[in-house]
This record gives structure tokens, sequence and C-alpha cells, in this order.
């Protein structure tokens, strides 16, 4: 399988939404920025861009996959750079969650237990956590 372009605009992103072309979506923010956001991408699925090798393996090699952070920055790149060297079909939302609600794509509220997801790369050396 080619590779896609690196980035997918929010534009050409929010037709997909919802539909049978909707791509594997990770946020990527940190989690503490994370933990702070009210809304998400539906279907988005909140991973730490520290520990790509930890949750590589939930995606499919034929999967299309979207990374989005915050702004579009260096938290979605790195873990898109890491993704492709990898194999899998990624791309970075450009202009991260943000670009995409100024867009006018749907959101949704986030649960709490998205914002709970274990990931020792985020909490280890933290004061106050284990």
């Amino acid at each position: 399988m080619s590779m896609a372009p690196f980035t997918i605009t929010a534009e050409s992103l929010i037709p997909k939404i919802g539909t049978a072309d909707t791509p594997i979506l990770f946020d990527t923010c940190r989690h503490e920025a994370f933990k702070a956001t009210d809304h998400v991408i539906p279907g988005v699925k909140w991973r730490s861009h520290r520990a790509v090798d930890d949750w590589i393996s939930e995606i499919p090699s034929d999967a299309n996959v979207v990374v989005n952070c915050l702004h579009g920055h260096q938290m979605s790149l790195s873990t898109v750079a890491r993704l492709r060297a990898k194999g899998i079909n990624a791309r970075q939302l450009a202009g991260g969650l943000e670009a995409y609600i100024d867009a006018g794509g749907v959101t949704i509220l986030k649960s709490d237990a998205l914002t709970e997801l274990p990931c020792r790369h985020d909490t280890v050396g933290h004061p106050g956590k284990p």
C-alpha cells in the first residue's frame, strides 16, 4: 500500500467522520491538555505520543489513521512519523483539533472514561502519581 500524504486538512476529514471512510482517529495531546479539553472528534482515542510502540499493535496494518493534537504540532507530528516508519498509513490533522473545530467539524462531549487511560510514560516521575 502506498502512503497517503503526510497531512490531512480538517476540510478533507470532516466529510469522512461517521461514514465507512472514517479513519482510525488518535489524539496525542499531552495527557493534561487532553483532560482539560471538553470536546473531541467522534471516535477518537487518546494515546500517548511517547508510547507509540506500546499501542501500535492496536492498528490493523491496512488501516488509515489520522492523528491529532490540539494545534497540530509536535505531539501529532512525532506520532505520525513513528507510525509511518512502522508502515502504518498515518496522517497528521493539519492544525489539530483547533483547525477541525474552526472548520465546523462535529465534536462530542468527552466522557470522563477517556481522560483516565493509563500510560506509564505519562505518569512516571510526575509528583503525586505512581
